[in-house]
């Protein structure tokens, strides 16, 4: 494992085709090697089955409009963060356990056995579906996700805060392409 991080590294800081290859393959690990974001995996696929019968497009679409809630989430996040001269993504012992125990909450309550009073009669009620529901899961899952994203993208913004210096386009372009891995 320590090799594929180095090589990855190393990757990166090359040539700009195999730098903006590396950084999407960073962003992918992100997710896959992330114990938060594979623990919420679940919560998205009940989402998503909560939908009702729809087609592969409406399905991609949800995720998608989820993903950039968790975007969102991140971006703010770290804006407030670094703002207050904390570690990207540092929200506190007591945030944790608070996101716990919601996602907690949110995954018995998408098995059928937690009633949850703000949807009008459970997980299939028409309000809680779609693509302002998927956003709003997005924005609240990026909240428990968002410091173990921040592990993961430390390298990365490493980079693309060196590189930026000579290019800023090309360190958006890193940036850029670790959204897309991770997303």
């Amino acid at each position: 494992m320590d090799s594929l991080f180095s090589t990855l590294t190393e990757a990166v800081h090359g040539s700009a085709p195999l730098a903006v290859s590396a950084a999407v393959v960073w962003g992918i690990l992100s997710i896959l090697l992330s114990p938060c974001h594979l623990a919420s995996i679940p919560l998205v696929v009940a989402f998503i089955g909560q939908q009702g019968p729809s087609s592969g497009k409406r399905a991609f679409t949800i995720a998608l409009v989820f993903a950039v809630g968790i975007l969102i989430t991140i971006g703010i996040i770290g804006g407030i963060t670094a703002g207050l001269g904390r570690m990207l993504g540092d929200v506190g012992g007591t945030v944790n356990y608070g996101l716990a125990l919601i996602f907690l909450l949110l995954g018995l309550h998408f098995l059928g056995v937690v009633p949850l009073p703000w949807t009008r009669g459970g997980p299939s009620s028409p309000h809680r579906k779609g693509l302002l529901g998927a956003l709003l899961l997005g924005l609240l899952f990026g909240l428990g996700v968002g410091p173990c994203t921040f592990a993961y993208m430390a390298p990365m913004l490493g980079v693309t805060l060196k590189v930026a210096s000579a290019s800023w386009i090309y360190g958006v372009a890193l940036l850029l392409a670790y959204g897309i891995g991770h997303w």
